[in-house]
């Protein structure tokens, strides 16, 4: 049960502790959600790596990524989105005076859900708006959600044979998908941003040593393999849900649903589960 002192407690937890963990919080958002494309576009044409004026499109920029992620055009193009786009100082001195007592963090708590109006606002800012929905919007929650899953693209890549499959939108998937290459249907999810794991797929598949990153990111993925080669499109959407790995998804997928909406309502309550426990995980 949430009360006064327990979410104050909440949002302490959620604070960086130190200056160095401030850092650290932003550097993790960006590799993330790596959104820098353009930079590392501008920062590879100085370097001499691409020819300069080439016009790229939404997924070559994508690939600069996978790339570039291991040079010293990535470590450039971090410091110049950290010195323009964040100003990390700051953000360090206020986490200080918030730990200190200087600055006070008023919280208040509302047991009424926000209004159909204030709710779509607020929906905007979070990232779970299963959360603050007011029971007229939560009505349509496993719809939207369903939509949102359906039309979601995903990259598979085989573990047989180590071919990438082209991107599609989980809605085009078949119930049983299978390498266009080699017909397995032990498939992986690739990761957004994560190219570079289809070279450490095939390096395996190449008698090749790994070292203990690259195992432990093989072992990753052919979990996720696991699940879709049992459960098939099934598997792909509880592993496309926030906060659902491939253990949660073979507990979940275990279960008999007779219908996608009962799978979907397990999944989404899942979803909620993961979001109100993890400030309470420790790093």
């Amino acid at each position: 049960e949430v009360s006064q002192s327990n979410f104050r407690q909440l949002v302490e937890q959620v604070l960086p502790s130190d200056s160095e963990e401030v850092e650290k919080d932003f550097h993790a958002r960006i590799r993330g959600r790596f959104p820098f494309g353009y930079y590392m576009k501008f920062v590879a044409e100085r370097f001499g790596a691409i020819e300069r004026g080439l016009s790229l499109g939404e997924e070559r920029l994508l690939d600069l990524y996978n790339r570039f992620r291991q040079t010293p055009i990535y470590v450039e193009t971090m410091r110049e989105v950290l010195q323009e786009k964040v100003d990390v100082e700051t953000v360090k001195k206020v986490v200080s005076a918030i730990k200190s007592g200087k600055i006070r963090v008023e919280t208040r708590i509302s047991m009424e859900k926000p209004t159909p109006v204030s709710y779509h606002i607020l929906n905007k800012y979070a990232e779970i708006p299963e959360m603050i929905a007011p029971e007229q919007v939560q009505a349509d929650s496993l719809e939207r959600m369903r939509n949102a899953i359906m039309h979601t693209k995903i990259e598979l890549i085989c573990m047989e044979c180590g071919k990438r499959q082209d991107p599609v939108a989980i809605k085009d998937l078949p119930q049983k998908p299978r390498c266009y290459s080699c017909s397995s249907t032990l498939l992986a999810i690739l990761p957004g941003y994560k190219g570079y794991l289809v070279g450490i797929v095939n390096k395996r598949l190449g008698g090749e040593r790994l070292s203990e990153e690259e195992s432990r990111l093989l072992a990753d993925l052919r979990r996720t393999a696991d699940v879709v080669h049992s459960y098939g499109r099934r598997g792909v959407i509880a592993l496309s849900v926030y906060g659902i790995g491939p253990q949660t998804a073979l507990r979940i997928l275990s279960k008999m649903h007779y219908s996608e909406d009962e799978l979907l309502k397990d999944l989404l309550e899942a979803k909620l589960q993961y979001i109100r426990t993890k400030p309470y995980w420790k790093t």
